[in-house]
């Protein structure tokens, strides 16, 4: 626990100093989780659909390419409470949005309902799912937020994801809601068999954006803004789409 506060101090004193005088205007610490297919490690590189997003508009702004994988939840507090600090992917909400500043969007998501292969429960709409007894969710995920805000409270919150997929295949939690690709790459990379998991309901079309702490100039957002679409306009963006969705 020493050494997490240790790290979490030291990003916090890195982000709030990059943010002094003009730094934040060329320099940012840049954050992101394990969310594949979006932002995940392979063989030791980070990668992903929204990564390569990131590597392009780095390189068009002139900006380090250098990217820190962190817990989404300790991401998240830290690019919402220090000035300098990045985060991606992240889906825009209503609650979100005055929270930070956005460029985007980056990528398209679905959030759902996975039920284990087998599964008798028949899901037709969120009061259905209200009626189970556990739904597993990732700590301060978009999903989590969500059924939060529609007062669910038979949630089983989790800080690491990938928790979720074993205690749904050995009947720990009844579903669980994640985003719709990143579901099956997780099952894929945890060696389980993606039709383990029974799809039951369509929750939400989502965007991915990269977030900024509300501190940043927004002549820096406009820049961001347009190498990203610059990308899709000379057809960069959808060559890197299509290799993944």
């Amino acid at each position: 626990m020493k050494k997490l506060v240790s790290v979490l101090a030291t990003i916090s004193v890195l982000c709030i100093a990059l943010s002094v005088s003009n730094a934040v205007a060329e320099t940012f610490t840049i954050l992101t989780e394990d969310y594949a297919p979006f932002n995940y490690t392979q063989e030791g590189e980070l990668t992903g659909l929204s990564t390569e997003v990131m590597y392009e508009i780095l390189e068009r702004v002139k900006h380090p390419k250098k990217i820190k994988m962190m817990v989404w939840s300790e991401a998240y507090q830290q690019t919402m409470q220090n000035p300098g600090c990045v985060l991606y992917s992240m889906v825009r909400t209503k609650e979100r949005e005055n929270s930070f500043k956005w460029v985007g969007p980056v990528a398209p998501d679905r959030l759902v309902l996975y039920a284990k292969k087998g599964s008798t429960l028949k899901i037709d709409s969120l009061d259905d799912a209200r009626k189970v007894a556990r739904i597993g969710t990732y700590k301060d995920s978009v999903a989590e937020q969500f059924l939060k805000k529609e007062g669910f409270t038979n949630l089983v919150s989790v800080t690491d994801d990938k928790e979720n997929i074993s205690k749904l295949l050995k009947g720990k939690i009844d579903l669980w809601i994640a985003g719709e690709l990143q579901g099956i790459h997780q099952v894929k990379a945890s060696k389980s068999d993606p039709a383990d998991l029974l799809k039951v309901f369509d929750v939400q079309d989502t965007q991915l954006y990269i977030a900024f702490n509300k501190a940043t100039p927004d002549e820096e957002i406009a820049k961001w803004q347009k190498a990203l679409d610059e990308l899709k306009a000379t057809g960069v963006y959808q060559k890197i789409i299509s290799r993944y969705l």
